[in-house]
């Protein structure tokens, strides 16, 4: 096996393992996120952090918990108030004095099920299958193959840890913390192979070891959380500016060379692909750095980052310089058939299965990008 062989099924390998590793605790048990308070010798349900559990017929606030996966329910570090953010059984004694054994599947709470578990691994085995397929029909013939193997692979990685940070898990957070930063990274350093692909050299045009210097930065960061968790509040929004810097700064060097070129391509990469970190900036970053509230989670955020390796792979799969009016009729095509499918199928599924509608809206981002990505 030469050299290229084996960077290729290690990077394959390591990332295959991190992400198994995430998906570990959330499989074993779902997130329940109950909050409860020590009364006396007794710990009672005051609130619920997953608000599916507001609905749950077996457990009301003021009930008592008794066990946890058939353990007596301890003490922790001296905390007479914390959350259960996982567990199989609770034993529950209501007001009333009546105790009762509740079972915790993903019958009840299939949408962290979907979300945390099946749609990511979907998600994942698809960029595994298209790493493999690149690395031996068009490894030589795909620019930058070892950039966009990572690329893709980080925003599968990125998606599948959001069920391990909601269970608390610390690599689960580090990898969330610090993914959007290492895919804008990764992104730009895509641009900047590319833009000396095209002969195009100008005073913005930066090497891209200062970029991963950002990345360092921000890992640093991010473990200093654990010595110093004071720091976090500062810490999140440190990460927040490295977003809007590294976002504005993919623009303008894209706009940049589209000015100076008049190449249509840069204009596709621009809107293809910094096109959708457009909605987690205005609709996350920006207002967490203005306001300190968000008007759209940072996972709901991330479904448009999906769209990314697909639209990437789109401006590459035609040797470096596409014919420009063929791709643009073909994604116009391929998108109206992959939004009517998509929307048909989010519409049956709310009504169906009754869901809130920020689930539908989430189904059908998911079934446009994968139907996307097969039509493609």
């Amino acid at each position: 096996m030469n050299r290229k062989n084996s960077v290729f099924w290690g990077v394959m390998i390591v990332y295959t393992c991190i992400f198994f590793y995430l998906m570990a605790p959330i499989i074993k048990s779902p997130f329940i996120g109950i909050v409860v308070e020590q009364v006396g010798q007794q710990w009672v349900i005051k609130d619920f952090v997953n608000t599916g559990m507001i609905g749950h017929s077996s457990i009301k606030r003021e009930d008592i918990v008794l066990e946890v996966n058939h353990q007596p329910i301890k003490e922790i570090g001296g905390a007479t108030r914390y959350t259960i953010n996982r567990a199989n059984s609770l034993m529950i004694q209501d007001v009333e004095g009546k105790k009762r054994l509740v079972e915790m599947t993903y019958r009840d709470f299939w949408a962290q099920w979907l979300y945390h578990i099946a749609l990511p691994t979907c998600y994942f085995i698809i960029s595994l299958i298209i790493c493999v397929y690149l690395f031996f029909k068009r490894k030589d013939s795909f620019y930058s193959f070892n950039i966009f193997m990572l690329f893709i692979l980080t925003v599968a990685l990125e998606f599948g840890s959001i069920g391990a940070t909601i269970h608390n898990d610390s690599v689960g957070k580090f990898i969330s913390s610090n993914g959007g930063i290492a895919i804008l990274v990764l992104m730009l350093h895509f641009f900047i192979n590319y833009l000396e692909y095209l002969n195009l050299k100008y005073v913005l045009i930066i090497k891209p070891y200062y970029l991963y210097g950002l990345l360092i930065m921000s890992s640093i960061l991010t473990l200093l959380e654990k010595v110093f968790p004071t720091i976090y509040q500062w810490n999140t929004m440190v990460l927040l500016v490295m977003m809007v810097f590294l976002v504005i700064y993919a623009l303008l060097i894209l706009l940049v060379a589209y000015i100076k070129t008049k190449k249509q391509q840069l204009l596709v990469l621009l809107l293809c692909l910094v096109g959708p970190f457009i909605p987690a900036l205005v609709l996350y970053v920006l207002p967490m750095l203005l306001f300190g509230q968000y008007i759209l989670t940072a996972i709901n955020c991330l479904l448009f980052l999906l769209l990314i390796p697909i639209l990437l792979l789109l401006t590459q799969f035609s040797d470096y310089l596409f014919d420009i009016e063929y791709e643009i009729s073909k994604i116009r095509y391929y998108s109206m058939l992959s939004f009517a499918t998509s929307s048909m199928l989010s519409i049956g599924l709310y009504f169906l299965l009754d869901l809130q509608s920020l689930d539908a809206f989430k189904s059908f981002l998911f079934v446009f990008v994968v139907t996307l990505g097969m039509l493609i």
